[in-house]
């Protein structure tokens, strides 16, 4: 990806692909970001115009995991 095309890859509804060319609509890396940063994480792009583009996701550990399989924080704990 270009450099200009990396500062919009997490923009809704942006693409590169022509009219013909597209079957979704552009919401996919924009969703991942949102997921991620909502869960305090974040997404990392390394890109060479014509070599290749690697996405890395990155996401926060949970402290503990409940008996149902959900996280929650020490802070959450006896809130429940």
């Amino acid at each position: 990806m270009t450099p200009d095309v990396q500062k919009r890859a997490f923009d809704p509804f942006f693409t590169t692909k022509s009219r013909a060319d597209r079957r979704g609509r552009g919401l996919g890396l924009a969703i991942v970001y949102s997921a991620v940063n909502n869960a305090g994480g974040f997404v990392q792009v390394e890109s060479q115009p014509d070599k290749g583009t690697t996405f890395r996701v990155y996401l926060p550990t949970a402290e503990r995991v409940t008996e149902n399989g959900l996280s929650a924080s020490p802070a959450v704990q006896g809130q429940e």
